[in-house]
């Protein structure tokens, strides 16, 4: 009488004295039944279960209720909160959780992304992680308000503080395996019918180019863009043939699917509020017209997030590729070697496929990730274990580490300026990037040589780097008369932070690895894309093999280059890029094999 439908049920397998977790859920229905066709001989039940996605899917998160001014959906303040203090009193903390990040802000206009430490629900005082950066007061509406644009996991920690995620031990995360984000998701909008849990975790994944499930102890997983390339993923774990023997398979099924192609992506940031960025292969396009991934409604929150995954999106699915979709395993052909494999690898694992044998000459040689695992069994047949694979990840964004650039005003010449031993000022990690020459009336000359430096070793020394991209982004302070092209160059001898003596230092640094050309005046905070050249790559292939991890890049005006001065007094050719620590820095995308 004491076993019901929304019991908890885990299911297990044990193999050689080991026990193997493959399912941890609830039941949602017994269905009584016999194994006779006429009924009445054989009792058997059947259950029906789910994982606590079914619990997701009935979820909602609903907004708080207070007003502060013009603000809604916030927590006012009851009394002033001072800066170098933890202490926030409000009118009500229902609906805000321990644990979860919060905004707190007022018109002055100060705000903060904080924590919540501790409630107390008697006195309504939130007790914040760290202390506050700023002053905020009743006069000034000052309020607290939750789901602020954090990094994908935050918010998933976020919606598990609010929705009670069960613990063991006391921390609510203890049951819980959740990588760092790298992609920030925007503030979560508000809706008077609330919003559904299992969808907005969704949109979280996808906005993270992540993935998101329950593993089959209970653990709730996210892996971020990056897991899959990191640790025991970014490792075959075994090779799976069909010459016979340990690893032995059955049926892969193999398909080239044209479903599977985008050489275009078109996504709009912020809730669909943002401005839509777009990436497209101009070359792929025309051989297989346009074949666009669409989304109009990301989680978003920046266009610099947005922009990485509309080129990861494009440089993933624009090449036909030969995948193989499953495969099907029967760990009786060799149980020693297979059932611990089909019983202990969970989704991400990589594995490595071989079609090779006499009868099979195809020469299939590749690597997989497992993407879905599905167990058939009954106790008059073999244990049947089909894994969904798709390809391994073979794609690295990394953001700039550090940039800034050198500045070298004359009243004398162009030559002066052009040939000089050191810069005139120097600006590191300023937010912004500038290259190229400016002619002022009369005789002051004004050239800007900048600097990138990436750190590559979250790249495996192993990979060969077979594209690079160097991701830029315009700001508004630029004019051009005439076009030139920004160059990459080595930036091996500088310094970092810069020093006036690195712009003598670049002057020699002539040989391209890769460049961009600037017409025509851009629209302000136009994407450009450099692709690094045959000497680009080899250059970034030491750096990874090596495993220094700092790759340096100089940029360079063409014509600072080619050492050609502006013809007339107001020629101008000079850029100013996005920098490091501002909302979009450079970063460096890189495909390896």
């Amino acid at each position: 009488p004491d076993i019901n439908p929304l019991m908890l049920i885990r299911l297990s397998a044990t193999y050689n004295s080991i026990t193997y977790r493959l399912f941890y859920g609830y039941i949602e229905s017994f269905n009584p039944g016999w194994l006779s066709e006429r009924g009445g001989l054989g009792p058997v039940m059947r259950l029906k279960c789910v994982d606590l996605f079914k619990a997701f899917a009935r979820m909602r998160i609903h907004p708080l209720t207070g007003t502060a001014g013009s603000h809604t959906n916030v927590a006012p303040l009851s009394a002033n909160a001072n800066s170098g203090q933890k202490l926030v009193v409000v009118t009500s903390v229902v609906g805000l959780y321990a644990g979860q990040s919060v905004t707190i802000a007022d018109d002055t206009p100060d705000t903060e992304t904080n924590y919540i430490d501790t409630i107390n629900a008697a006195t309504n005082t939130i007790t914040m992680l760290n202390n506050l950066a700023n002053n905020y007061t009743t006069a000034q509406n000052a309020y607290v308000k939750k789901y602020p644009a954090v990094l994908s996991d935050i918010r998933i920690k976020d919606i598990l503080y609010e929705i009670g995620w069960p613990s063991t031990i006391g921390n609510i995360l203890d049951n819980v395996a959740i990588d760092t984000g790298k992609v920030t998701v925007a503030e979560m909008p508000t809706s008077s019918e609330g919003i559904n849990v299992l969808t907005h975790f969704q949109d979280v994944a996808k906005a993270e180019s992540g993935l998101l499930f329950i593993r089959g102890d209970g653990f709730l997983v996210f892996q971020n863009r990056d897991a899959r390339q990191t640790g025991s993923y970014a490792t075959s774990q075994a090779t799976f043939t069909d010459a016979g023997g340990n690893s032995h398979y059955i049926m892969p099924e193999l398909a080239d699917d044209e479903t599977l192609i985008y050489n275009a992506a078109r996504i709009t940031p912020v809730n669909g509020t943002g401005t839509e960025q777009a990436y497209l292969d101009s070359a792929y396009i025309a051989e297989q017209g346009e074949r666009e991934f669409n989304d109009g409604n990301s989680v978003i929150n920046t266009a610099a997030d947005t922009i990485e995954k509309c080129i990861l999106v494009v440089e993933r699915y624009k090449d036909s590729a030969l995948r193989c979709q499953s495969l099907l395993i029967f760990p009786d052909a060799a149980p020693v070697d297979l059932f611990p494999k089909v019983y202990n690898y969970e989704l991400s694992t990589r594995i490595t496929l071989q079609l090779n044998s006499a009868t099979n000459p195809a020469e299939i040689n590749t690597q997989y990730h497992i993407e879905g695992i599905e167990h058939e069994w009954a106790v008059d047949d073999l244990w049947q274990t089909r894994w969904q694979l798709w390809d391994v990840s073979k794609f690295f964004i990394v953001p700039t580490a550090h940039d800034g650039y050198l500045e070298k005003e004359s009243v004398i010449s162009f030559a002066d300026a052009h040939d000089a031993a050191n810069a005139g000022a120097v600006f590191n990690d300023n937010t912004v990037v500038a290259v190229g020459m400016n002619k002022l009336s009369g005789s002051d000359w004004f050239i800007w040589r900048g600097y990138l430096q990436i750190n590559t070793s979250a790249i495996p020394t192993s990979v060969t780097a077979l594209e690079a991209l160097i991701l830029i982004r315009i700001t508004g302070y630029f004019v051009i008369d005439t076009a030139f092209g920004i160059t990459l160059v080595s930036g091996t001898d500088l310094a970092n932070p810069l020093v006036v003596a690195d712009y003598g230092d670049l002057l020699n640094d002539t040989t391209s690895y890769g460049a961009v050309t600037i017409a025509t005046p851009s629209a302000n905070d136009q994407w450009l894309i450099i692709a690094l050249n045959a000497a680009g790559l080899a250059a970034l292939q030491a750096i990874i093999t090596g495993g220094g991890g700092v790759m340096k890049f100089g940029l360079r005006s063409s014509l600072d280059i080619s050492n050609t001065a502006p013809a007339g007094s107001t020629n101008r050719q000079w850029v100013s890029i996005h920098g490091f620590g501002s909302a979009s820095p450079p970063r460096l995308f890189v495909r390896v094999a």
